[in-house]
């Protein structure tokens, strides 16, 4: 439907049609689906032959709390991509688009709004007398959802469609005014980024710049598969990614990711995906860690991730989870978010050598000794 709805403006567009004739710009084309259409246009810039639209160029995809029935490689490529997943979703209870995210390919970017106290349903204009059963969301209105998708896809598209660009907005580096933003975490990653560990290469004592990482103080500090697969530390991960589990054994920890040779980080930023892992309980109490970087005379100084935002909690969806009929199971989720740390902020009368750095070091600080999951160190 989507290809043929393409091709049906192709026609109108060189038919000479009154309205459309000559304006469509079919090398900048936006796609945007919801639920089953999420997973739709991720399918539609994978078609062939016959089936495919001609002479388009898709830029960017919106893929709205979707399915995974498997339809597309599940792996988008070859335009920026943005998926938002409601937290309280009642229908794709396992937040299927967390795969869509992991495998992406940042071609140039890649994005994803995980929305407490969201649902599926109130994001659509006709479907917002139906909120969803069991999903445990909270009292986030109906206006509240349809801005922030205003808001996100005007930028996402804009951004790559158009010669305005707000991809701060899209990468999370910049809150939009006017939604509420106290309840979206975003992850997003950059091709132009340096990936310095992704945990993806199955070799736990070195980093993904080759670099041999040091750590003391763990009980825990072990590479686990963050998807619904067998090894994963526990089922609370939907994604399709392998990260760090880390918890301390000792207040004085620390683990070390060393770059390949030293570097200027002015004016850059450190980016670094973290949750509060769950564990069938959901703590009072906040936590949170400490991001540090070491200069080429070893002083190291720490910024704690409070002042990026703070982690987030677990969504809590346990009760109606449980009393699903159909499959009660609890997936309240460990769903990681990218902290955003500018190199200002290790500056501040520190004395540190940023235009020297050499190691990048996490240290748990806290003293209630979490579990916390850490994924895709990158320097922006």
């Amino acid at each position: 439907m989507i290809a043929a709805a393409i091709t049906h403006f192709q026609s109108l567009d060189s038919g000479g049609d009154k309205i459309f004739g000559g304006h469509l710009d079919f090398k900048r084309v936006g796609l945007l689906g919801h639920s089953r259409g999420a997973e739709a246009v991720l399918v539609v810039p994978e078609l062939s032959g016959s089936r495919a639209p001609k002479d388009i160029t898709v830029k960017a995809v919106l893929s709205l709390a979707p399915t995974n029935a498997r339809a597309s490689s599940e792996t988008p490529r070859g335009f920026a991509f943005m998926t938002i997943l409601p937290a309280g979703d009642g229908d794709v209870r396992g937040n299927d688009g967390a795969v869509f995210y992991d495998n992406a390919v940042p071609s140039p970017c890649k994005s994803q709004l995980y929305i407490h106290e969201a649902n599926h349903n109130f994001f659509n204009t006709e479907w917002v007398a139906r909120p969803d059963r069991k999903s445990g969301a909270g009292p986030m209105l109906p206006a509240d959802h349809q801005r922030i998708l205003l808001v996100y896809a005007c930028a996402l598209f804009r951004s790559f469609l158009t010669t305005t660009s707000f991809e701060r907005i899209v990468a999370g580096r910049e809150l939009p005014p006017g939604v509420r933003n106290d309840k979206i975490h975003i992850s997003s990653e950059l091709a132009a980024a340096l990936i310095v560990e992704d945990h993806q290469d199955g070799t736990p004592g070195k980093n993904t710049l080759l670099q041999t990482i040091t750590k003391f103080g763990y009980a825990t500090a072990d590479e686990k598969p963050f998807s619904q697969t067998a090894g994963a530390f526990n089922g609370s991960f939907f994604g399709a990614s392998n990260g760090l589990i880390v918890k301390r054994s000792a207040a004085s920890n620390q683990f070390t990711s060393p770059l390949k040779k030293v570097s200027s980080l002015k004016n850059k930023e450190v980016w670094i995906r973290s949750a509060e892992v769950y564990t069938g309980a959901i703590p009072a109490n906040a936590t949170g860690f400490k991001l540090g970087l070491v200069d080429v005379d070893n002083k190291t100084v720490f910024v704690d991730s409070n002042e990026t935002g703070g982690l987030p909690r677990p969504f809590d969806r346990r009760a109606d989870d449980l009393a699903f009929v159909r499959s009660p199971i609890d997936k309240t989720k460990t769903m990681l978010k990218t902290f955003r740390f500018p190199i200002g902020c290790f500056e501040r009368g520190s004395g540190l050598k940023t235009d020297q750095i050499k190691a990048i070091v996490l240290h748990l600080d806290r003293g209630d000794n979490r579990e916390l999951a850490f994924d895709q160190w990158q320097i922006v």
